[in-house]
């Protein structure tokens, strides 16, 4: 399959280029983070959208899976199982601390399944099934949750399929409904399993509640997604996250501070984890992590 890579240079998010249904898919799959990136992705989208799968920037490239041949024929028989024939994919190549690989299975351009598969990561493709199962039975009524299909296992790769987000440009959601969103996040979770070391006053939490987790996609709702890390926290700490998470963007949740107390430092220590994972890696500090640094050192102490 042939696929480019968005954006040019990028590394991460290969986009097939069959058809203008399925290139647009794929740089929908993108989720920037900076108003440069959103330029860049809705220059692409329109760029494509008028004049087709040649209009997107950069080398055509034999598209590889990032596990063995053997391993990746099974996992597509088992794809073809549990949600059908599809003849193209998007694919978005995690690396660091949360590698793995994301694909969005296309059917003649229109997006049929959404997965994720991990090396070694059953035990979170398990802890986000159950999450994502029990948010979508719980039918929250601030955001959509998309429907688990399955999983499985191949060869030391386990994966989790669901229904794909619809192939439109996404926005972020609004922070004003945040407060409703965090409610129905901790109803959603509320018989989420508990290890017995949890203390007794931690609530159910997202996990990664960050605003390029919550989509809000036009005429049809905003989407929280991304539920591998749900458990549960000190109480606040998905909104201390995103709140910290949006400073780090450069556009702080107004009439929000993050305060000195358990759900701050909790915050940071989670990050200052992937901060020292990372570097010791031999990766450099990104400035995602290290605005959230910033935001969070206060309330941290």
């Amino acid at each position: 399959m042939q696929t480019k890579e968005f954006p040019p240079g990028w590394g991460h998010l290969s986009v097939p280029i069959g058809s203008r249904a399925e290139t647009l898919a794929g740089i929908a799959m993108y989720t920037p983070g900076s108003w440069r990136g959103i330029v860049a992705q809705r220059a692409a989208w329109w760029g494509v959208r008028l004049g087709g799968p040649r209009m997107l920037p950069g080398p055509r490239r034999a598209w590889e899976p990032p596990m063995d041949h053997e391993t990746w024929h099974e996992l597509r028989s088992r794809l073809d199982e549990q949600v059908g024939p599809y003849d193209s994919w998007a694919a978005y190549l995690r690396r660091g601390g949360r590698t793995g690989l994301l694909l969005l299975l296309l059917r003649k351009g229109t997006p049929v399944g959404f997965v994720k598969a991990r090396a070694g990561g059953s035990a979170v493709i398990e802890n986000e099934f159950r999450a994502l199962t029990a948010a979508h039975r719980s039918r929250p009524g601030s955001f959509v949750v998309l429907e688990p299909l399955g999983k499985g296992a191949c060869g030391d790769w386990s994966y989790l399929i669901s229904a794909p987000l619809p192939p439109r440009l996404h926005h972020r959601g609004d922070a004003a409904g945040l407060p409703r969103v965090l409610a129905d996040i901790q109803e959603a979770l509320a018989s989420h399993p508990k290890h017995s070391e949890t203390p007794a006053h931690w609530a159910p939490a997202h996990g990664d509640f960050a605003p390029w987790n919550l989509r809000r996609i036009a005429r049809r709702g905003t989407y929280l997604i991304d539920w591998e890390e749900a458990g549960w926290a000190p109480p606040g700490s998905d909104m201390v996250y995103y709140a910290a998470c949006a400073s780090a963007l450069g556009r702080p949740v107004r009439g929000f501070t993050i305060e000195p107390g358990e759900a701050a430092r909790y915050c940071w220590a989670k990050v200052r984890s992937r901060v020292d994972d990372r570097l010791g890696r031999g990766e450099s500090l990104a400035a995602l992590d290290r605005g959230l640094l910033d935001a969070l050192a206060p309330g941290a102490g």
